[in-house]
């Protein structure tokens, strides 16, 4: 292992400081991800006491991207930029080619800057084909009918200073709105609201569960058009829920923060089993 990191920081060392830069940490296992980090650290030092800027390489090293996806679970509202410049911890210039990335590792998967909330448009298909008549709206504003659910998903901190694991949540918080259209068929959108990680308090990185939302979407849609879909109840634990780290409950959607304040005024208490409305 101690040959394997020697080479590592050997290839890293001999990088100039562009594509050091160009490096995105969430691509590499941690370990491998803490010498580039240590490795950007001593250049920015070794910087600090140069008076010399060049113009050219700044505007260079400021080039921002936009992805246009994250993964197959993901399509933010708008295509966001990478914050920050060169230098900063979560920063993430232009791709260079392949041949810039350290030799004997692949990249793990894309990220972007978090979103408060996301719009699932991609998966309309999937909702389409289990019912005729509907139509995607790309919007949040209320329109004809509203209903507040919870779906199930993974979450990651992808802040390069937080070393907090991953966690899943089978309450991912979610509007589903209805827009009446003119030739009969039914609109809708679907608002999935992000969480925050517990450690640093950041967006987290949202991975969604596919078949949990076409199951809950399809199910309320099939409500509103009038077909023959009861709701399902499931008794579960009232869990503890932190409303700071929910974008939901910021934005006054959140289905298990209502609940759960109203279970507390009845005097039902953490870990009591609770029917859940979903």
């Amino acid at each position: 292992m101690s040959n394997s990191n020697e080479t590592i920081r050997e290839k890293l060392a001999a990088m100039d400081i562009s594509q050091l830069n160009n490096l995105d940490i969430q691509d590499y296992p941690p370990g491998q991800g803490r010498l580039i980090n240590k490795e950007r650290a001593r250049r920015e030092k070794a910087e600090a006491n140069v008076t010399y800027t060049d113009p050219t390489a700044t505007a260079d090293a400021r080039t921002l991207e936009s992805d246009e996806t994250v993964n197959d679970s993901i399509i933010p509202r708008h295509q966001p930029n990478d914050p920050g410049a060169a230098g900063s911890r979560r920063f993430r210039a232009k791709k260079s080619p392949k041949s810039d990335n350290l030799s004997g590792i692949s990249p793990r998967r894309e990220n972007t800057e978090p979103e408060p909330w996301y719009l699932f448009e991609n998966y309309h298909e999937k909702v389409s084909e289990k019912m005729k008549d509907v139509i995607f709206i790309s919007k949040i504003e209320d329109g004809n009918l509203k209903a507040e659910t919870n779906l199930v998903g993974t979450f990651k901190c992808i802040a390069l200073e937080c070393r907090a694991m991953g966690w899943s949540n089978g309450t991912v918080a979610t509007v589903i709105r209805a827009y009446y259209q003119d030739d009969g068929k039914l609109g809708y959108s679907a608002q999935v609201y992000n969480q925050r990680c517990r450690s640093c308090k950041q967006l987290a990185s949202m991975k969604l569960d596919v078949d949990t939302y076409v199951e809950r979407v399809v199910r309320r849609l099939k409500m509103w058009k009038g077909e023959y879909a009861p709701i399902k109840w499931y008794r579960r634990k009232m869990l503890p829920h932190d409303e700071e780290l929910c974008e939901a409950c910021k934005a006054g959607h959140c289905l298990t923060g209502v609940v759960n304040k109203q279970h507390r005024l009845s005097g039902v208490e953490t870990g009591q089993q609770v029917p859940v409305k979903i």
